[in-house]
This record gives structure tokens, C-alpha cells and sequence, in this order.
């Protein structure tokens, strides 16, 4: 069964193969551990019962907690896994909301074995990706804008703060932008040596994402200026046409030794390399 989606497509089928459920046999909020053992180890914290199955390294129970009709489904090991899990759980119940639980490294030696760990991002440190892209947006709209998102619009205290120094340096793209004709803006980047500290308590996170997650319903706490399609592209990605895709880490090596601004990537679709081409002197990334 395809989706709206064209990125997803569903198992055409009531009893899913690989977990061995169908339909109303799991709950709409659904832990995800991976070790098949760990389901076994939630389930007596669980108030009440009602189903357990087991198949393959899908090990899954649903009872009730707290009053709370809820499922724990465990995934296996690898991301190829968790695909599986999560297509046939919605192929069954598209109105699933997982919740991710498990074991995971840290960077820090203050840290010990078994404290509790809320994940809310990850850091990837190559140029054109999530940590300096953020940095480079960061740099064109603003640190105190920023801050008056998080001081105003959400209202957390003073002590917080969003510097946008992710450790990462910005990619080395161009602040000019053009429009139709003859329009374009140049930005001054806001790249200080010393950002405002990254101080964001998971309440704040959270909060933020709730906000984000709710445009529709909730006009009164919309963040200013963003549009649901923007957001839209934000939690579900872009629409198979406006994809772009980038050349190999070789190509970005190349782009990366290039003046700023002197590339740009131009059309639609799913683009091979060869689109990849350069823009006049003054350049603009598009």
C-alpha cells in the first residue's frame, strides 16, 4: 500500500509479517527499545497486560500504564530494522507515536553507568550537513533574533540562551541572495568568535517542538513569520521534485577549497553531479 507519502511505502496486509500484529492489537503510544529482552523487562512495570507476542527478534507486549493503553515493540539492531518495525506498525496503526528507547555511548567522564539520558539532536560535523548548516543559518538570521525567540516567544528565564556555535564552522557558501531580476539581499554574517553559550533545558526543547508540531491548531503559539509548508519541509522533507543532492565527499572537499559563493546548484529533480556548476564571480548559492 503506497502513501501520501512517496517515500513510504506500507505492507498490504492485516497481520504484519515480520511482528506477527494486526490491527487494535497495539496501542497509539508505542516504546521502541532494541534488545527483544528489554520488552520483557518493561512489561511488569506495566499496570495490566492484555497481549504479548514474540517472533523473530520482535518481542512486543501492550497492556495499560497509569490509565494509558500502551505497546513496546522492540526493533532489533540497525536502522534497517527499525524501518521494518515502523512500516508495519503503521500499516496497522497510522496513528502510532513512537517513542525511541535504549542504550547509548557518552563524551563525557561525568557521566555514569545507568544515569538517564534524554536525546534531543545529534551532531554530524561534516561542512554541508545538520551542525554547520544550522551554523550558517544561524550566522544569516541572527544570534539576538535568537534570543528573542527563546526569551520572548517561548518565555524561558534569562539563564538561557542559543548561541549557534555547534563546534562546526559554517560551510563556505555566500550571504548574498537573489530574487527575480535584479533583487538580492547581502547579509552580514553574525559569526561572533565567541557565541553566546548553547544553554537550552529540555523543557525549552521540548516546549519549542510542541509549538512547531501544533501551527495548526494552535494559532497563538505559532512562531512568528513560518508558514506550515515551511514546516512541513522540516518534518517530512522536501517534495521528490525539489530534492538536491550533493556531489561525493571528494566533490564537497573540492567545493570546500573554492572562494566563497563561487558555486551554486541550479534545477530541480534528483540532480547528477554534472548540475553542480559554477556562478559568476560574485556567486550565489541557490
Amino acid at each position: 500500500m503506497t502513501t501520501g507519502d512517496l517515500r513510504l511505502s506500507l505492507p498490504d496486509t492485516e497481520r504484519q509479517y515480520h511482528i506477527d500484529l494486526a490491527p487494535g492489537e497495539l496501542a497509539d503510544h508505542i516504546l521502541l527499545p532494541g534488545d527483544p529482552d528489554r520488552t520483557d523487562r518493561i512489561a511488569p512495570r506495566l499496570d495490566t497486560v492484555e497481549l504479548r507476542r514474540h517472533h523473530r527478534e520482535f518481542n512486543s507486549v501492550t497492556g495499560t500504564y497509569r490509565g494509558l493503553r500502551v505497546s513496546v515493540v522492540s526493533t532489533g539492531i540497525g536502522t534497517d530494522n527499525v524501518e521494518i518495525v515502523m512500516a508495519e506498525i503503521l500499516a496497522i496503526n497510522p496513528r502510532a507515536t513512537f517513542i525511541r528507547i535504549g542504550s547509548c555511548g557518552v563524551l563525557r567522564d561525568d557521566i555514569p553507568l545507568g544515569d538517564l539520558i534524554t536525546i534531543v539532536h545529534n551532531y554530524n560535523e561534516q561542512h554541508y550537513e545538520s551542525n554547520a548548516l544550522a551554523r550558517y543559518f544561524e550566522n544569516v538570521g541572527g544570534r539576538d533574533q535568537a534570543q528573542s525567540l527563546v526569551h520572548g516567544w517561548l518565555g524561558r528565564p534569562a539563564e538561557e540562551s542559543f548561541g549557534g556555535n555547534y563546534g562546526a564552522a559554517a560551510p563556505n557558501l555566500s550571504y548574498t541572495f537573489r530574487g527575480s531580476g535584479d533583487a538580492r539581499v547581502e547579509v552580514a554574517p553574525d559569526d561572533p568568535a565567541q557565541a553566546p553559550a548553547n544553554h537550552l533545558s529540555t523543557a525549552t526543547m521540548a516546549e519549542f517542538l510542541k509549538r512547531l508540531v501544533l501551527h495548526r491548531e494552535d494559532a497563538s503559539t505559532r512562531l512568528p513569520g513560518i508558514q506550515w509548508a515551511d514546516l512541513a519541509v522540516l518534518f517530512y522533507g522536501t517534495a521528490p521534485h525539489a530534492h538536491w543532492t550533493l556531489p561525493s565527499e571528494s566533490g564537497v572537499s573540492a567545493l570546500m577549497g573554492m572562494p566563497m559563493g563561487a558555486w551554486k546548484v541550479v534545477g530541480g529533480g534528483q540532480q547528477p553531479r554534472e548540475k553542480i556548476k559554477r556562478a559568476g564571480k560574485d556567486g550565489h548559492f541557490g
